[in-house]
């Protein structure tokens, strides 16, 4: 991560920003930026996707992409009670969720220019 890291912010015009393909990563990447003095938001605007527990915990609250697990267990329920009746009941289905993520802003992109 480290090499990765110090290529990107050495390029001529390093990005302003960073999306991270998880959350834990995003803060791992986050952690190598602060060590070599790049601050965040700042300097360098970071997010991840999976929105875990530790995102809004650390010492910079990490903006994430995620879902509201509770909601995701309601729908699991549902869907596992009517696949049950319904196998009871000799029906066959096949069944395709799409759920839309949220969106969670926290200060590691925080605007400073608002």
């Amino acid at each position: 991560m480290r090499k990765a890291v110090k290529k990107m912010i050495n390029i001529s015009e390093p990005p302003s920003a960073i999306i991270c393909i998880s959350d834990a990563i995003a803060i791992s990447c986050i952690d190598e930026l602060l060590s070599l003095g790049i601050k965040i938001p700042e300097d360098m605007r970071i997010s991840g996707f999976d929105n875990i527990g530790l995102a809004s915990h650390n010492s910079i609250r990490l903006t994430s992409i995620g879902y509201e697990k509770g909601h995701i267990g309601e729908i699991a329920m549902q869907n596992l009670i009517e696949l049950i009746e319904q196998k009871e009941a000799g029906i066959e289905s096949t069944r395709h969720i799409t759920l839309t993520p949220e969106l969670f802003i926290r200060e590691s992109t925080r605007n400073n220019h608002l």
